[in-house]
């Protein structure tokens, strides 16, 4: 199969309670040329379903971190489990690790923790590091900028300034464009979206959550990574295959791992 032929969702959650159907659902995300699907273990309750869904189906990777709505959980005890994980698994990345300012949860400090311990893990480990962030962008650029250049990133569900994009463009980054560009509210980011190199973005659907506008179904799925490629032709005024193509390839670039990660046995 050829990369230009298919499609990739570099991020999803597919071991949420809501997919009771998690394999008709990733049948049906197949049948729309979504082959592969990177499936994100954000904490400790989610690093053993997210391996055994991708024991399970050869379409799903996994990348392993903690979340930082999870940070007041850290300890050494807890990020030595999270390493032996890694270890043991091979994952395509590390995260979603970040700050999170927009809700309540584990102080600053807390979270900068966790952050930090995971920008060191990915580094020694040669992976990407995918970033979540809300409400916390100058406090995530901080630790980025201060970080080893060598540092590969995926800002997930990208909703950042041009700040962030400069530093993307500066380290040769990427992020992630899902269903929130789609939103009537979204015309900043689309406008900032236009400014992206090309070469630097990734699609996701970050399912369950954020469904495209238009879609009646409120349940995300990665099925919906074409209606994600289309608005993304429209907003960059480019061919729907062109960017299948792109965005195929970069997600390979992004995720190197990607190649070379079959089903686990």
């Amino acid at each position: 199969m050829k990369q230009s032929s298919y499609l990739i969702d570099t991020h999803a959650h597919l071991d949420d309670g809501q997919f009771s159907d998690v394999d008709e659902t990733i049948d049906a995300a197949v049948q729309q040329s979504v082959t592969r699907i990177i499936n994100i273990g954000y904490g400790p309750e989610r690093w053993e379903s997210t391996i055994s869904l991708a024991k399970r189906r050869p379409e799903i990777a996994v990348v392993l971190g903690i979340h930082p709505l999870d940070a007041d959980q850290f300890s050494p005890v807890l990020f030595s489990e999270l390493v032996a994980k890694v270890d043991q698994v091979n994952p395509v990345g590390i995260g979603e690790a970040g700050i999170d300012l927009f809700r309540d949860g584990p102080s600053l400090e807390l979270q900068r923790v966790a952050f930090m311990a995971q920008i060191e893990l990915a580094l020694a480990r040669n992976l990407p590091l995918v970033i979540h962030q809300r409400s916390a962008e100058a406090e995530v650029l901080e630790l980025l900028r201060s970080a080893d250049p060598l540092l590969k990133v995926v800002l997930h569900s990208f909703d950042g300034s041009m700040e962030s994009v400069e530093l993307v463009i500066e380290r040769g980054w990427f992020i992630g464009i899902g269903g929130l560009m789609t939103r009537s509210a979204s015309s900043g980011l689309r406008e900032l979206i236009r400014k992206v190199p090309r070469s630097s973005i990734v699609l996701e659907t970050d399912s369950p959550y954020l469904v495209p506008a238009g879609v009646k179904n409120r349940r995300n799925n990665p099925g919906n990574i074409p209606i994600i490629a289309r608005a993304l032709a429209d907003v960059r005024r480019a061919s729907y295959e062109e960017i299948v193509r792109t965005t195929t390839e970069n997600a390979i670039r992004a995720f190197p791992g990607l190649v070379t990660a079959p089903a686990m046995q």
